[in-house]
């Protein structure tokens, strides 16, 4: 999965392997100090349990319950943790997953302000695309505070807008943090609360464009979320047919292929899961790829359609995520004050996010 696949109606190539189109620059966004910079394998990135979330609310419609969709011409923008996703759909192919064009912008280790310097508008109007789906950096607490990642994402959904003003699919690719191989219940613990953090910022950006009069909506694509279920069904004393192997570090090494990249199997995994929440349509006629078993995929298929039937926003206000963020940051401090971890994410700035992000 370390290949990047860009596609178009016609022609499925290799992209350049550093992560780019022609002229994309490598940098990391220009915005953070230097001691608060980060990449994918160095972490800009309990005792306590995930804070409990309040269920004295209006949930939304499970996703799986909208129109199911027969095709999309799909863009998509990220890092390395959404690459997986494009290669798995570039090495079955777009047919499989109804798709009519397909194109992946990527730089490793990149806020989505890195993103935008480097990509121009043309790039956007290469096909008809109907369908965005980007991710931001996985330490997302510093990129909010220290890069404003929610504008950043509402001024790539402008751009894709501007050349592809039919486009009504709009989605939010959730990343994740560092697991630890040989303890990885801080990690889901960890993760099942910054889901709703991601959530909030989609909805942040959603409400923007209700500001504006605009019937822009933000979705989400718990990847984080599914990931974490994946672990949790493998391993602790779980079994998964065809995933789960000897023991808890010989399963979370089958899964990742270090501590934050992971492996071809889970690789699909999380395309089975991004297709169902685009799509909204059944995994039983998804294809498998070489190397994974029947009864591997079969699981995969299972957990992934689990997490998309059951999957509802936390959140429906910008008030309840104020109200949750002051036990995520007490969570996220203990998570990044693990061993291995680089705490550059303090209460404080987990806090200003809170007071000056997640406001009305």
């Amino acid at each position: 999965m370390r290949f990047i696949i860009i596609c178009s109606l016609f022609l499925l190539t290799a992209c350049l392997d550093q992560g780019s189109l022609s002229g994309v620059s490598q940098e990391d966004g220009p915005n953070l100090p230097p001691d608060e910079r980060c990449n994918e394998t160095l972490t800009c990135n309990e005792d306590d349990p995930s804070p409990d979330i309040d269920d004295d609310q209006d949930e939304p419609s499970p996703v799986i319950s909208l129109e199911p969709r027969n095709s999309a011409n799909l863009f998509t923008s990220g890092h390395s943790l959404l690459d997986p996703v494009a290669s798995v759909i570039g090495s079955v192919g777009l047919a499989e997953f109804r798709l009519g064009a397909y194109y992946h912008h990527t730089i490793p280790g990149s806020p989505i302000e890195s993103r935008l310097q480097s990509l121009g508008d043309e790039i956007f109007g290469m096909n008809n695309y109907d369908t965005l789906i980007v991710t931001e950096r996985h330490d997302l607490i510093p990129v909010l505070r220290w890069h404003l990642g929610h504008q950043d994402f509402k001024d790539y959904v402008d751009r894709f807008l501007n050349r592809n003003p039919n486009a009504q699919e709009f989605f939010y690719y959730h990343s994740w943090l560092e697991i630890d191989y040989n303890n990885p219940l801080p990690w889901i613990e960890h993760e099942t609360a910054a889901g709703p953090v991601w959530e909030c910022t989609a909805l942040k950006v959603s409400q923007m464009y209700t500001d504006e009069m605009s019937d822009v909506e933000i979705q989400n694509i718990p990847a984080s979320t599914a990931l974490v279920e994946l672990v949790s069904r493998s391993t602790g004393g779980n079994n998964l047919p065809g995933v789960t192997q000897a023991n808890d570090y010989q399963t979370i090494d089958y899964l990742f292929s270090d501590n934050v990249h992971v492996e071809d199997v889970t690789s699909y995994f999380l395309t089975l899961v991004t297709y169902a929440f685009v799509m909204r349509r059944s995994l039983d006629d998804i294809d498998v790829p070489i190397g994974i078993s029947t009864l591997t995929a079969q699981s995969l298929k299972t957990v992934a359609w689990d997490v998309v039937t059951n999957y509802a926003p936390e959140f429906t206000s910008l008030a309840q995520c104020r109200d949750y963020m002051e036990d995520y940051c007490s969570v996220a401090a203990t998570f990044l004050r693990l061993p291995g971890n680089n705490p550059l994410t303090d209460v404080n700035t987990c806090l200003w996010v809170r007071d000056n992000i997640f406001n009305d």
